[in-house]
């Protein structure tokens, strides 16, 4: 097996096509980070907007003051008073927040959103409130602050904006005025090129039906590549003492080991540019999990990053098992290729059709929106709990077996016809 898997590798390193795709990858990511770094608030860039407020709060207080000189504003106004004294408070406490941005002291920061929202949220609490669907729902400001919480308990630098607007749950479905809703999407998607975010950023974008197809046309050709007719070079392998079954399982592990590589290397590539051009970032920063019945949770990243891996290494071994049958089945790669496409698109729009059905939680096509079914998004969206991390990885596991065995009982009917 181990001489299948070595021959099978060395035909992907001199093929010119792998290496094409394999680059086109590499600067994808590299581009993709580029512009992730722009979209970042950094720390500088929080600093310049504080210093931009003042600016503009100091212009209107000199404006103010000037005004009074000259005898157009009555000083005892209580407006006038009033509007002098709050820009200058306001004006202290942006200098406050720089002094905390170049120190690093995020908890002071954090301290405050709490402290402006705690009292508020226990009293929606103690109104149950969950009824409301318009933004900020309960379960919105009461996930906010438990998020704030989280990272000033671990002392997790946070991603920002951190603010009242930076946050939506799938509860927000009335937005007044209805222009808001493109706002607080707009405003409340983060960007961090920190190594461990960033590789949030790229798992997210790539961990779907788009990514899945990518992986198809890496490998489309490895079944058919020595050709299965009867002038196929195939039939030289054949005549060494090597099964036909045992020669299908070695492209098949040779497979699962490449994608194992790919995605190790992005994950890698990820961490080492967020490490050089910005930090490595934190493990334990929090990602939102859906509960029943507006309950809710936090997952650490690291832990979300490896169910994301592990869910799209089954949605891919799902995918290669339709490959590999459908290419035992034509013989042509391009046909194989297209037909395993057709019929994903396919399962994915049929399965969304029968959300409703007693067997919906178990059709794997379900599950190739990884991130939503681990924040359980799928399962509140669809209203059924059964849509699960779990559960995915079990339906797929077995219905790649199952597609294995036709595969295998395709075999053994062509080479008794044959």
């Amino acid at each position: 097996m181990l001489t299948i898997i070595r021959f099978e590798l060395k035909k992907m390193a001199r093929s010119t096509f792998f290496r094409v795709l394999l680059i086109g990858c590499l600067l994808f990511i590299l581009s993709y980070y580029i512009y992730v770094h722009i979209h970042t608030l950094h720390t500088d860039d929080l600093i310049l907007e504080n210093e931009a407020d003042i600016s503009r709060m100091q212009s209107e207080i000199n404006n103010i003051e000037v005004a009074i000189e000259a005898g157009e504003l009555d000083a005892e106004d209580k407006e006038t008073a009033g509007n002098l004294e709050f820009n200058k408070e306001d004006i202290e406490v942006k200098q406050q927040e720089i002094e905390h941005f170049r120190n690093g002291e995020w908890t002071p920061l954090l301290n405050k959103e709490i402290e402006q929202y705690e009292q508020h949220v226990d009293n929606r609490i103690f109104r149950d409130e969950y009824y409301s669907a318009a933004w900020p729902t309960l379960v919105t400001e009461e996930s906010r602050l438990e998020y704030h919480k989280w990272l000033r308990d671990k002392d997790i630098t946070p991603v920002y904006p951190i603010d009242l607007f930076s946050w939506v749950t799938l509860y927000d479905q009335v937005y007044e005025p209805p222009d808001m809703e493109a706002f607080l999407k707009e405003f409340s998607t983060k960007y961090s090129s920190t190594g461990i975010y960033f590789t949030n950023h790229v798992f997210t974008f790539v961990f779907n039906i788009l990514g899945a197809c990518f992986f198809l046309f890496l490998f489309g050709d490895m079944v058919t590549k020595e050709g299965l007719g009867k002038n196929g070079s195939i039939q030289l392998l054949r005549t060494q003492p090597i099964r036909r079954s045992k020669l299908f399982i070695g492209k098949f592990l040779t497979i699962l080991l490449v994608t194992f590589l790919l995605l190790f290397g992005t994950v890698l590539l990820s961490f080492i540019l967020g490490a050089i051009f910005d930090r490595f970032g934190d493990w334990d920063y929090p990602v939102l999990i859906y509960g029943e019945e507006f309950s809710f949770s936090f997952m650490n990243m690291g832990t979300f990053l490896l169910q994301s891996a592990s869910l799209f290494f089954l949605v891919l071994i799902f995918c290669y098992s339709i490959l590999f049958l459908f290419s035992i089945i034509t013989k042509k790669a391009l046909v194989s290729i297209g037909l395993t496409i057709a019929i994903l698109f396919a399962g994915i729009g049929l399965s969304a059709d029968s959300v409703m059905s007693m067997i919906a939680p178990y059709i794997p096509f379900h599950y190739f929106s990884v991130r939503e079914v681990i924040t359980n998004e799928l399962a509140l969206t669809l209203e059924n709990s059964s849509f699960s991390f779990n559960q995915g990885m079990i339906v797929l596991a077995v219905s790649s077996l199952l597609l294995w065995l036709v595969a295998y009982g395709v075999t053994i009917l062509q080479k008794r016809f044959s």
